[in-house]
């Protein structure tokens, strides 16, 4: 892992800048931790001077542009996009950095837990030490890769399967167990006998933070675009400073989704209260000298166990059905 300190290294050599004003493309998480990062980067602008021909000469007219172009998806359409060079920065799994270690990371800003994190669990009807099968969510590489690591540590060998975003739970039988990650964890630890939270077996296990996501860049933007790496920054304290509006918009967009779809129930909204505890105090949105250290052995684990991040249900154990590679 290159520290964030490193990648704001002098620009190298012929490397141009980038222009304080220019409009750099970013790719965000839909999900509620990751709004205080992401909403605020909607109302960035810059100014923009435009150059308006005159009779004799041009004349500047000074007007203001948004700095960003925002889009969302989930953590591994993020990924994708930042790889196929369809965005300029990306809020990504961190386990997707092991097969894109040239990546510049965004320095101190990430998402991710120190003990309990509430929306990244593996659900089961059966205790951790009996389940046969791991259905793993295929929208997020880290959360797939870190169960894995989890389970390896405890001598627990089973299949790993993948599934698309919220298909897991359904999957689930007998001595199945499913990898729920995202706002879908907020209720459903009551319809399962056993719930484990990942952010809280890593805890136990090390002692150290968990980062989930962090925002990557393509190669050599965070040295060429400070003023863009400033930008997100202040974007994070704003974003910190206005929980509570999210949290009421978050609830408002659930007690709306609730009176369309009946697979919803209004029971399973929660007061804001609750989601303004989630983002303020559950979720860590440093990136700083813990987090690191955390993940550093989460990613040399990774490099240890030879576990292919991009492929979140290939097997490595030697439990019955899995794949080897």
């Amino acid at each position: 892992l290159r520290e964030p300190a490193h990648a704001l290294a002098a620009r190298p050599p012929g490397e141009p800048s980038v222009h304080p004003s220019t409009r750099l493309r970013v790719c965000g998480v839909e999900f509620l931790n990751a709004w205080p990062l992401v909403e605020p980067i909607h109302d960035i602008e810059v100014a923009a001077p435009r150059f308006a021909p005159g009779l004799f000469h041009g004349v500047e007219d000074a007007g203001t542009r948004a700095l960003f172009d925002p889009s969302t998806a989930l953590p591994s359409e993020c990924t994708r996009r930042l790889a196929q060079n369809l965005c300029d920065i990306a809020l990504v799994p961190v386990a997707s950095y092991v097969a894109h270690p040239h990546w510049d990371i965004i320095p101190e800003i990430g998402i991710g837990c120190e003990g309990p994190v509430e929306t990244v669990i593996l659900v089961s009807d059966v205790p951790l030490e009996r389940v046969a099968a791991v259905h793993l969510d295929a929208a997020s590489r880290s959360s797939a890769t870190l169960i894995r690591v989890l389970l390896h540590q405890r001598g627990l060998r089973p299949r790993f399967q993948v599934a698309p975003h919220r298909e897991g739970v359904a999957r689930v039988r007998d001595r199945d167990a499913a990898l729920v990650i995202g706002d879908a964890a907020f209720n459903l630890r009551a319809r399962f006998a056993h719930s484990y939270d990942l952010g809280a077996l890593w805890y136990e296990a090390t002692g150290l933070p968990f980062v989930f996501a962090f925002w990557a860049a393509r190669p050599g933007l965070v040295a060429t675009a400070p003023h863009h790496v400033a930008a997100l920054l202040a974007a994070r304290e704003r974003g910190r400073a206005r929980t509570a509006a999210y949290a009421e918009r978050y609830r408002d967009q659930l007690v709306r989704v609730s009176a369309m779809n009946p697979a919803v129930s209004p029971d399973e909204v929660l007061p804001a209260a609750a989601y303004r505890r989630y983002l303020d105090h559950t979720i860590r949105y440093e990136l700083d000298a813990r987090a690191r250290a955390g993940l550093s052995r989460f990613l040399r684990l990774v490099r240890e166990l030879g576990i292919d991040t991009d492929a979140p249900w290939a097997a490595t154990g030697d439990g019955p059905g899995e794949r080897t590679r």
